[in-house]
């Protein structure tokens, strides 16, 4: 593997986005021979879900595997440890959503049922990914 390569096995587990179904994907999860080194969740109520099912299986966040949720909810600042997670401009979501409602009420942009747009996005990196123990062991060296 490079410098600046990951190795990944590209695996999909899907359960509604709250604490509860992240707790039990992730239990199922840890069965896989062998377990996942990081979970990415696709929301941060499902990775607190996970995060509290590696707890229990005496597995530590991020020393055992790093986890990553998504929304920046107020929450993640407080879990322990603090958690990793992907911030969508909300407002700005919903404004378009606003705006292509309008537009086709008003006959325009009628060519395509479907409509896709790239959101800027940002990545809130705390403890859970792991990254803050790369920086101390980079000091160290």
């Amino acid at each position: 593997m490079g410098k600046d390569k990951v190795d990944y096995v590209e695996s999909l587990e899907t359960t509604d986005m709250d604490y509860a179904p992240g707790f039990w994907a992730t239990r199922e999860i840890l069965r896989r021979n062998p377990p996942p080194t990081a979970l990415v969740c696709a929301s941060d109520d499902t990775a607190i879900g996970a995060m509290s099912a590696l707890d229990m299986a005496g597995l530590k966040v991020p020393d055992d595997m790093a986890l990553i949720g998504y929304d920046n909810a107020m929450i993640t600042r407080y879990t322990k440890p603090p958690l990793t997670t992907v911030e969508q401009p909300n407002f700005l979501m919903g404004q378009r959503a606003v705006e292509v409602l309008i537009d086709r009420i008003e006959g325009k942009n009628t060519s395509s049922k479907f409509i896709r747009e790239t959101i800027p996005f940002r990545l809130i990196q705390r403890v859970s990914c792991g990254a803050q123990q790369v920086k101390k062991k980079k000091k160290k060296s």
